[in-house]
């Protein structure tokens, strides 16, 4: 996984046991992704074609702005 549509530099490169993954610290942006399966013999499989997501912004800047009336009078 990384943020360049040919992994070239991959951020995570890691292999897991179960069929999921979970990432809590993805900085907001766009990542692409693709996945091998390893059988129990150890053959590997074709990579899969690269899919993006988008991490959203944790912070939700309309609250800095319904603040920003009360800053103004400060």
């Amino acid at each position: 996984m990384g943020t360049e549509k040919d992994l070239e530099k991959p951020l995570i490169d890691r292999v897991v046991e179960q069929n999921s993954l979970t990432l809590d610290e993805l900085d907001a942006g766009q990542y692409f992704v693709r996945i091998q399966t390893l059988g129990a013999s150890g053959l590997s499989s074709q990579w899969t074609n690269v899919q993006s997501f988008t991490v959203e912004s944790r912070f939700d800047w309309r609250y800095l702005l319904l603040t920003l009336p009360i800053l103004l009078l400060l």
